[in-house]
């Protein structure tokens, strides 16, 4: 689910922010979550 802020729909978390990067990137989710967990965000799930 996302919220539409403007006309650009916008990721309502920073983790979606950063996954929707990934993939708009095509960098595989093999190095980039180590990236991610690096600067201290945690990807598990709830």
């Amino acid at each position: 689910m996302r919220y539409l802020t403007g006309y650009k729909p916008v990721p309502r978390t920073l983790r979606e922010q950063l996954m929707c990067y990934a993939h708009a990137t095509r960098t595989p989710k093999t190095q980039f979550l180590p990236t991610l967990n690096s600067i201290g965000i945690g990807l598990s799930d709830d």
